[in-house]
């Protein structure tokens, strides 16, 4: 088995039962933090990004995914303890995540 599909483990997807779409957007997410252009803010003391789900669409059409969608995979990884959500209101409605999680439960290896 191969062990890494887009920097995370195989092994520890297929143990949430994520998908390679799952892994293309957590990548995603990972590399804009790493860009440092992704917008973050600290809530209770710890450091959430801001996901837009446009840009995600816009940047990985190869996904064929619409906003709802992004919104219920998300959601889903959540709640399976892989990413943690804010919801701020501040001009408009932002999900922000916490990727520390993600971090330590899939071993994110730098691409």
């Amino acid at each position: 088995m191969k062990y890494t599909i887009s920097g995370f483990s195989q092994l520890a997807a297929v143990n949430f039962n994520l998908d390679s779409v799952d892994l293309h957007m957590l990548r995603w997410i990972v590399d804009f933090i790493d860009s440092n252009r992704m917008r973050c803010m600290t809530l209770d003391g710890e450091k959430y990004y801001w996901v837009s789900y446009q840009g995600l669409i816009d940047d990985l059409p190869i996904l064929y995914l619409k906003k709802d969608a992004i919104y219920k995979r998300l959601k889903r990884m959540c709640e399976l303890g892989i990413l943690k959500k804010k919801t701020v209101f501040s001009g408009g409605k932002f999900s922000y995540f916490m990727v520390k999680i993600l971090m330590s439960f899939l071993k994110v290896m730098k691409s």
